[in-house]
């Protein structure tokens, strides 16, 4: 029960000042239930407005460990285009807009209202694409208008009924709403003309495209389509499918969607049927590699998280350990200010308001009130709540009004707090609406208003904060006064050409303030002369008009209130009431979250004939490649998080050829790849790889960034080549794993678990033996290039194994001795006669089992009679179990077995394309049609065909592989990179090894190339893990942090030739 109320208490901590006066009233009862009401509508305000704020950052890092299979579409029907959509979206009586010399005149006084905001909202939208590309606003605006009359079929019907005429493109056409794409109509086209959608609020249809584009394993698709489901727009609201939509792009490296998973982990998600509960573990993981991305939102979100922590901490929770090393003044209490989880939401909240991060601004400002993880100081609080109201914030505006009203920290300043009041209470914030009835039933004067309309020319020269600042500065001895003054801009209604100027100041200042304010407003800025409001004061019908608005939102201490006073009205007053409040009603701004989507981009006059993964090597825009691209253009183009860049050659002398120098040019600072010597390489380290995976040849797939796991497995390549690393596994090259129904020997033995039993491990290595030296045979016939291929049996593991490699046997935990080797979940092994002599043979139970220890056999209810043990923690639905010869000697039946360890076969080739028949195809193409197709003719030709296609290879997993990688120590370094040859052939360097994708070159020798081009400061430090003021080193996950910083060296590069762009502006496709 203590542990709810503390949560409770950290809502309203972060949301409402607690120990301030909730209600500016006399009666405790009063302010109690306003308490309460407070409570229950911050928790509904938060479960509101708490989706992800926009963050502009691409798909990027995290190698899929599987293809994820999409369900059967939800659509039965095609998209909703073409004059069907139209004429479901309009009226008749507005014609179509028909060409771009039509168009101004009909969107100035033909279109209503909704095509207007439509048009308005996508030119905006593309003047911001532009201007993110480095176009002055000017350009900007002149590009958008020409981008949207050549993409007239999309965006005509998008302006005229809200839905793109798909069926109305020309062949040549593509979706992509920004230009046109290499890939016609790809993910990103969808993803991108989705976002148009959504944009316009066609939701639907955007959900659609997002479907569509998700399927392809578009990240930031899935990511848009998991937020439309959370929030029930275009699609029924469904928790379960936005958390796996969020998982599927978070495991791809998605940043927004690592935020939003740790986000409902951390809250919880309900859509009223299913219910996602809350996992602190889980919120931390993602929030963290949120964090180390630079999402700003998730240090606030951790900084909520270590705050709910260290509400629930105190002296008797804590072990002897931390007690001592929390516990700085010996007292044996936790006071708020050492509670080490309060000083670590502190930090968090910290770094995100230096990204000005709203929330955090506030939750600072509130934390200084309170005196938590910091010394209690109001004027700290002031400070950072005057910065959280710059942002729409209903709880900032509030609680900052609070301190002006009772003078915490600053002056009294009646005016202010009033201003505050009602721009809270304009967003729906009831306890705001409360206070400003009680300004009026008191009869407390709170200043007064003056306003003026002015021209949109002043507003836009002259901001809120300078008008205040122009007044006082004119005679600032004598108008010192005014600096207690707000000013605020809000529309001019009717008239559209103006503005209204809000400034409120004291009372006796009023007459002051105006004649200062005509000095310096241009007698051509303004169209009326200044009026004066006064604010506050004994007025019962503006208290029970306020009143009227918090006690439709059910707060008790306003409905007591507006009763009261609605007895000493006379029904004109109480009808005058009404209306004051249907008029402020109709004022409410309620601040709506932004989707947490990004934009893709357009190559502009640029058409890529090939691409490979680059890094840069300097802050000022070095980019090294692989200089295979030479061989396919002369034009080149830098893509990333933030946009395309054009980049030049820079010639370096010398014989190192396998690298290519590239330079942006301009002013940029741009994060930097640190290489590091090889020397201090040692076997077994473990590593990682990062780079671009090669597209699937039959989808219209972008290139993915993403990353491998492995470990060196020798520092020297093949034949002893010390330029090298090999590592354990051929994580460079394509991998295609099948599952098969039998082994190739001549008996065809089937691929089962019985050969695991302890008279059948020779057999079982023989068979597997004898099955990949038919298979190399087999392959090898096929093409030249497969006579490199890397290929094996093995397992991958479903869940965390450990091998004891003394008795030779799996373990679902490690052992009491901790001998036994731990094997992650997705770990390949492989058996040999050394270190793994047995098979994973490990099965998890689908219902609750009792094993029979003495006649060794499972049983579906216990048996006393057989002294059958009952052992329900080992052997419950869900858990895993092993066999030992042992215990446990039978596996259990198999409808018992919801999954269990099969051999597998792994391929491993170079992901290039080659001619076959007169086709191109990627190399495992050929051995995907080899081990499940039939050979040409109505059979197969040979008999090692047939037994191939009996033993009934399919494929389970395909994993691209890399075009150009660099690897990636323990301390954030690369110690070697890997760049492939052209699409048709191996590179130079590795034209003699036997198996090029477990090699790779390591750095020193791109350090020496580097050392040739003296204007390259290329980086040797290691990167530095952020210090926070808190000393706890869980605060920040290091190894999230290493990796995600080189990963933003990482970029596409892509090439061109100058006689096909010259082609293209002449013309020709």
């Amino acid at each position: 029960m203590k542990l709810r109320l503390r949560f409770v208490v950290v809502l309203l901590a972060l949301g409402i000042l607690p120990e301030a006066s909730l209600f500016a009233a006399s009666s405790e009862n009063a302010e109690a239930a306003g308490r309460h009401w407070a409570e229950q509508w911050l928790s509904k305000a938060r479960i509101k407005h708490n989706p992800a704020q926009p963050v502009n950052l691409t798909p990027s890092k995290g190698r899929p460990d599987f293809e994820i299979q999409v369900g059967k579409s939800r659509y039965q029907k095609p998209l909703i285009t073409g004059p069907v959509a139209l004429l479901l979206n309009l009226s008749a009586a507005i014609p179509k807009p028909q060409d771009s010399e039509e168009f101004p005149y009909w969107i100035k006084y033909t279109a209503n209202d909704a095509m207007k905001s439509r048009y308005q909202k996508i030119m905006q939208d593309l003047i911001g694409y532009y201007q993110s590309r480095g176009y002055p606003l000017a350009s900007a605006r002149l590009e958008a208008n020409n981008l949207f009359h050549a993409k007239s079929s999309i965006y005509y019907p998008l302006v005229y009924g809200g839905s793109p005429d798909l069926q109305g493109l020309n062949p040549n056409e593509t979706r992509n709403p920004y230009g046109s794409s290499p890939l016609a109509n790809s993910a990103a086209d969808n993803y991108n003309l989705g976002l148009i959608c959504q944009k316009v609020e066609n939701y639907v249809q955007a959900a659609q495209l997002y479907e569509q584009a998700a399927s392809t394993g578009h990240a930031s698709a899935q990511t848009s389509l998991a937020y439309l489901y959370e929030i029930g727009k275009g699609v029924p609201r469904n928790a379960d499918k936005a958390l796996a939509f969020y998982t599927r792009a978070a495991r791809q490296g998605h940043a927004v969607a690592q935020y939003n998973l740790g986000r409902i982990y951390q809250n919880g998600l309900s859509d009223g049927k299913s219910q996602i509960t809350p996992n602190s573990k889980q919120a931390e993981y993602y929030l963290q590699r949120a964090a180390a991305q630079g999402i700003i939102s998730a240090y606030h979100q951790l900084g909520m998280l270590y705050y709910n922590f260290g509400l629930q901490i105190d002296a008797k929770s804590l072990n002897s350990k931390d007690l001592q090393s929390w516990d700085t003044n010996k007292d044996d209490v936790i006071s708020p200010q050492e509670n080490q989880y309060l000083r670590d939401a502190h930090d968090h909240f910290l770094l995100a308001a230096q990204g000005n991060h709203g929330p955090a601004l506030h939750a600072l400002g509130v934390m200084y009130l309170q005196g938590h993880g910091v010394q209690n100081d109001p004027g700290k609080a002031v400070h950072w709540l005057k910065k959280a109201v710059a942002f729409p914030q209903p709880d900032s505006y509030y609680n900052l009004a609070q301190l002006y009203e009772t003078g915490q920290g600053t002056e009294v300043n009646l005016s202010r707090a009033f201003v505050l009041y009602q721009q809270a209470a304009r967003m729906s914030h009831a306890p705001s609406q409360y206070n400003i009835g009680l300004f009026y039933y008191q009869g407390r004067r709170a200043g007064s208003l003056i306003s003026v309309n002015v021209t949109e020319e002043f507003a836009h020269q002259h901001s809120e904060k300078q008008i205040i600042n122009d007044m006082v500065s004119r005679n600032p001895q004598q108008n010192a006064v005014l600096t207690q003054a707000t000013a605020l801009y809000r529309p001019s209604n009717p008239n559209s050409q103006f503005r209204t100027l809000n400034i409120f100041v004291n009372k006796e200042h009023t007459q002051f303030a105006v004649q200062v304010l005509l000095e310096i407003l241009p007698s051509d800025a303004i169209n009326t002369k200044p009026t004066i409001t006064h604010l506050g004061g004994d007025d019962p019908i503006q208290a029970s008009a306020w009143w009227t608005l918090a006690a439709e939102q059910k707060q008790p201490a306003a409905q007591q209130a507006l009763s009261l006073v609605n007895r000493l009205l006379t029904p004109e007053q109480t009808h005058v009431a009404k209306a004051i409040a249907a008029t402020e009603r109709a004022r409410m701004n309620i601040p709506s979250p932004q989707v947490p989507t990004t934009k893709g981009f357009a190559r502009r006059a640029f058409h890529t004939t090939d691409w490979g993964t680059g890094f840069f090597v300097s802050n000022d825009g070095y980019v090294i490649a692989g200089k295979h691209l030479l061989l396919s253009g002369n034009r080149f183009q830098i893509t990333t998080e933030n946009g395309t860049f054009p980049a030049k050659v820079v010639p370096v002398t010398g014989d190192l050829n396998q690298y290519l120098l590239l330079k942006i040019q301009g002013n940029y600072d741009f994060p930097a790849l640190s290489l590091a010597s090889s020397h201090s390489t040692r076997l077994n380290d473990t590593v990682q790889t990062i780079g671009y995976q090669m597209p699937d040849p039959n989808s219209n797939g972008q290139p993915r960034p993403t990353q491998a796991d492995t470990r060196i497995g020798g520092v020297l390549g093949a034949q002893a080549d010390p330029r090298f690393f090999s590592l354990t596994e051929p994580v460079l090259g394509d991998q295609i794993i099948f599952q098969f129904e039998r082994y190739l020997d001549d008996d065809l033995t089937p691929n089962q678990e019985a050969l695991a039993t302890n008279g059948s491990k020779p057999k079982l290595r023989e068979l597997q033996s004898v099955t990949l030296e038919r298979l190399r045979g087999a392959l090898r016939a096929k093409h030249p290039l497969l006579r490199s291929l890397d290929i094996n049996i093995g397992y991958e593991l479903s869940t965390d194994l450990w091998y004891d490699s003394i008795n030779h046997k799996w373990l679902t935990k490690p052992d009491s001795q901790d001998r036994a080797q731990k094997h992650a979940a997705g770990s390949w092994v492989t058996l040999d006669n050394d270190s793994i002599q047995r098979p994973p043979h490990v099965y998890k139970l689908k219902t609750k089992l009792w094993y029979d220890t003495i006649n060794h056999k499972w049983l579906e209810e216990p048996d006393s009679r057989n002294g059958i043990q009952k052992k329900e923690t080992v052997f419950a639905a869900d858990n895993w179990v092993a066999l030992d010869n042992g215990s446990i000697q039978q596996a259990p039946p198999i409808k018992n077995i919801s999954e269990h360890h099969q051999a597998l076969l792994r391929v491993s080739v170079l992901p290039a394309i080659v001619s076959d028949k007169k086709q191109f195809k990627r190399l495992y193409q050929i051995i995907e049609d080899s081990l499940s197709k039939p050979a040409s003719g109505n059979s197969p030709a040979t008999q090692l065909e047939r037994l191939i296609l009996d033993a009934k290879f399919s494929v389970v997993e395909r994993i691209n592989g890399f075009r150009g990688a660099a690897l990636m120590n323990g301390q954030g370094q690369a110690i070697g990179l890997f760049f492939p040859g052209n699409q048709t052939r191996s590179p130079d360097v590795f034209q003699n090894f036997s198996s090029y994708h477990r090699y790779m070159l390591k750095s020193d020798q791109l350090l020496a190339f580097l050392n040739r081009a003296s204007n390259v400061k290329y980086e040797t430090q290691k990167p530095e893990i952020p210090t926070l003021v808190s000393t706890n080193p869980a605060s920040l996950n290091s190894d999230a942090y290493l990796l995600a910083k080189a990963q933003a060296s990482m970029v596409l590069v892509q090439v061109s030739s100058a006689s096909v762009a010259s082609a293209s502006k002449g013309g020709t496709k």
